[in-house]
């Protein structure tokens, strides 16, 4: 029974995190704008350009499929009212947030982190404001942290002697992370390189290298086949939604265009009709293209190398102030896209231990791995690199939303510290000091988590920095 008890209170927490006001407010928030214009596109039928991949989107739309949502809505503004039948969408991204933080345990666990520690782990994701606020509207960060992650799960137990079916699920929801924001090849990329240590790691051949590169190719072929295939049914299944001319047209070529319906070029002999190859590659193009671009500067945008500090965090929708008496005295509501500050911080600060050990192990043998076939320390310091590094290459403006996926590692480097550096009373001690500072936090920034009401001085008192504003 004491097996289940960890997870089961994580389930209990997570669902009263993310459930309790669902629905609110029944308005438009920050980048739901562009989603549900997205949404309202697949519906008519007409083309439409996004610089991400489609399965988030045909995840929602197919949901919104089955409960009837209406899409013939007013989406264009932040703060424009929603009806029920698209309020009900917000389950989709909602629920992978209600089970990142028990796939965060599990993950723990395949690594033979203790109880409390993995248990702190799942805690942590449960309590950052940020990864609450980006899963309760309609933006899709969530599902790729839970299809990365859970695919990073599933390997986990196939490395661990499980059968091969695990791996195989770990190729598709590898596949799947990858398929809602490129992004997602992080845990594809980390999935290969993993497998590739698990055989370099136990052979004792001379020839070692090729013969670890030799024996991982499968798994890696897998990997790779799995994810080549859906991603490109994905666009298949995408334009056969899209059939119509629509306001993506003006980013595809004159042939791409020739192919929908009431386009201008339809009666073009001199064009060839492109198939679904010469589309798809052309579409992924213009969205690479899109995704290196440097676009003009947003007031709340912000540099990757200022996120584990959390230095700019977003504003996402606000109520109206009251009128009449003491009108701007109080503030009724905001909703901030801030993150837990305990969290971040001593998150960013574990990571830099760990790697700082990892490479004082390395300089002495002495130091015996107990981590098993993958360390885990190892493991948590890849994954955060994989997933942070890569935004110092990209273009177009970012926002703090774009570090979720290091922060999760950043999140399990905290349960790690603890698991390695303390034992028996003393790591109790410290989890139980962890959890009850990060949950402090976490109900004073919650008023800006839910957008409850609170004074302006209130709201003031938690702006700690300038660029908090």
């Amino acid at each position: 029974m004491k097996k289940y008890l960890p997870p089961a209170v994580l389930a209990v927490a997570s669902a009263i995190s993310h459930f309790i006001f669902f629905g609110y407010p029944a308005q438009v928030v920050f980048d739901e704008v562009h989603n549900l214009n997205f949404l309202a596109n697949y519906a008519r039928g007409t083309y439409f350009f996004d610089v991400h991949p489609p399965l988030a989107k045909l995840l929602t739309f197919g949901f919104g499929q089955l409960f009837g949502t209406t899409f013939d809505i007013d989406a264009s503004l932040i703060g424009n009212a929603l009806p029920p039948s698209v309020i009900l969408l917000r389950l989709v991204p909602l629920i992978a947030g209600f089970l990142l933080p028990l796939v965060i345990y599990a993950l723990c666990r395949n690594f033979r982190m203790s109880q409390a520690t993995a248990f702190l782990a799942g805690l942590l994701v449960i309590l950052d404001n940020s990864l609450l606020v980006q899963s309760s509207f309609i933006m899709f960060d969530s599902l790729l942290l839970l299809c990365g992650f859970a695919a990073l799960m599933c390997y986990g137990l196939y490395a661990g002697g499980g059968h091969k079916a695990y791996l195989v699920a770990a190729a598709v929801l590898a596949a799947g992370a990858f398929s809602i924001k490129w992004t997602g090849a992080s845990f594809v990329l980390l999935i290969c390189i993993f497998e590739f240590s698990r055989h370099y790691r136990t052979l004792t051949h001379p020839q070692r290298l090729f013969q670890a590169v030799r024996a991982s190719v499968p798994a890696i072929a897998l990997c790779a086949a799995t994810t080549l295939v859906i991603y490109s049914a994905l666009f298949a299944i995408h334009f056969r939604l899209l059939s119509y001319s629509g306001d993506g047209d003006v980013f595809m070529s004159p042939e791409f265009q020739k192919t929908l319906i009431f386009n201008q070029y339809n009666d073009d002999a001199s064009l060839l009709n492109p198939g679904f190859t010469d589309k798809f590659i052309e579409l992924n193009y213009k969205m690479l293209d899109a995704n290196v671009y440097r676009m003009p500067s947003h007031p709340y945008s912000s540099a990757w190398y200022t996120w584990p500090i959390m230095q700019r965090p977003i504003y996402y929708w606000q109520d109206q102030y009251s009128e009449g008496v003491g009108v701007r005295e109080s503030l009724k509501r905001r909703i901030y896209l801030i993150g837990n500050p305990a969290v971040y911080w001593l998150g960013i600060v574990s990571v830099l231990l760990i790697i700082l050990h990892s490479i004082f192990r390395r300089r002495s043998p002495s130091v015996a791995d107990q981590d098993g076939v993958i360390s885990l320390g190892t493991f948590i310091a890849l994954g955060f690199l994989v997933n942070f590094l890569p935004f110092t290459m990209i273009g177009r403006i970012m926002f703090l939303y774009h570090y979720q996926a290091a922060l999760v590692f950043s999140i399990m480097a905290i349960a790690y510290i603890v698991d390695k550096f303390f034992l028996g009373r003393s790591r109790l001690v410290v989890t139980g000091a962890i959890a009850v500072v990060v949950l402090v936090s976490f109900l004073y920034f919650s008023p800006l988590t839910y957008g409850t009401s609170m004074s302006i001085k209130s709201h003031e008192g938690r702006a700690w920095f300038e660029s908090w504003i």
